[in-house]
């Protein structure tokens, strides 16, 4: 850390330990808000990416509709979708690879016209060109995302 930036990190940490507020304080409030200005769109702090998840399949509106989630995961992936209250349609995963083959995901697109499916990036990276109609940007950072297909 830059020297120059100690002292505002130190003022920041005790404004958070003097409100007695570790979330959903107005530290995380002002952090949406320069985030939202920052970007144009709204936004929502999280601790975890299971909160994070949530808050993406909450606003994608998944409830009641099919979500694509590959067979080779993490449990979370699955269990977070059916909180969200959507219907889990699996997709199956390359033997060489690991990851989802994008021909059982165009075949389960078409069957079940999903609301949303979880990429990992990096993994993914070769099948996400070959997707790229259905999303907007690919990037190479190790992160998993969720690509909500719009209806047409």
């Amino acid at each position: 850390m830059a020297e120059r930036d100690r002292e505002r990190l130190h003022a920041l940490w005790d404004e958070v330990l003097e409100s007695q507020r570790w979330s959903e304080g107005t530290m995380v409030e002002r952090f949406e808000a320069a985030w939202r200005a920052w970007n144009g769109l709204e936004a929502v702090a999280v601790s975890s990416w299971s909160g994070g998840a949530s808050a993406a399949l909450e606003y994608a509106g998944v409830r009641g509709e099919a979500v694509l989630c590959p067979s080779n995961t993490f449990m979370a992936t699955p269990l977070v979708t059916r909180a969200a209250g959507a219907d889990i349609a699996f997709v199956d995963c390359n033997r060489e690879d690991l990851c989802m083959s994008f021909e059982d995901f165009e075949a389960q697109v078409h069957r079940h016209h999903p609301r949303a499916a979880p990429f990992r990036a990096p993994a993914m990276r070769s099948t996400m060109y070959r997707a790229s109609c259905l999303t907007h940007a690919i990037r190479d950072e190790p992160r998993e995302c969720w690509l909500c297909i719009p209806r047409k």
